[in-house]
């Protein structure tokens, strides 16, 4: 694993530990659009750089889609629901029913998302974009029933289009 790779993953489990404590960012016109553009395109997780810690890497790497939504802070999920980025809970998919997602952009590089199904805290991520918005590292984050992480995995995603 490269020098860039160790730092990241770093990073990303110290912003995804502090993401618990959720401390949202106020940030400027020209910073959210450096973000958003970072942000919005087609990632695909890179199954040889990734990690897993509880459970197997799954059979194909995942990809998630995040479109522009025209004068919104929001984005287009898989070509399906409208996630605004204001840390309050959106319909996650039109086809995971009771399933909401919360995002929350921390800084022009990190979005914080917490995910509940019926209500109910299940896991939280914590999406880490390079300067240049080529990759991101996103730290997956179990939630037990007394309300206490456990990191599942480190997904590499390289961006796609």
């Amino acid at each position: 694993m490269s020098t860039m790779m160790r730092r990241m993953l770093g990073l990303v489990m110290l912003l995804s530990l502090c993401a618990v404590v959720r401390v949202s960012a106020d940030l400027n016109d020209d910073q959210f659009d450096r973000f958003y553009k970072r942000y919005v395109g087609t990632w695909k997780a890179n199954l040889a750089k990734s990690q897993y810690i509880v459970g197997g890497p799954p059979k194909e790497a995942p990809s998630h889609t995040y479109s522009v939504v025209p004068g919104r802070k929001a984005i287009k999920y898989n070509g399906d629901t409208v996630h605004l980025l204001d840390g309050k809970d959106h319909p996650l998919s039109t086809k995971q029913p009771g399933s909401t997602v919360a995002r929350e952009v921390l800084d022009e590089f990190t979005v914080a998302n917490t995910l509940k199904q019926d209500g109910k805290v299940t896991s939280r991520n914590t999406f880490v974009l390079s300067p240049d918005g080529r990759f991101a590292v996103m730290v997956f984050m179990n939630i037990n029933e007394r309300g206490e992480p456990t990191v599942r995995s480190l997904v590499y995603y390289d961006k796609v289009q």
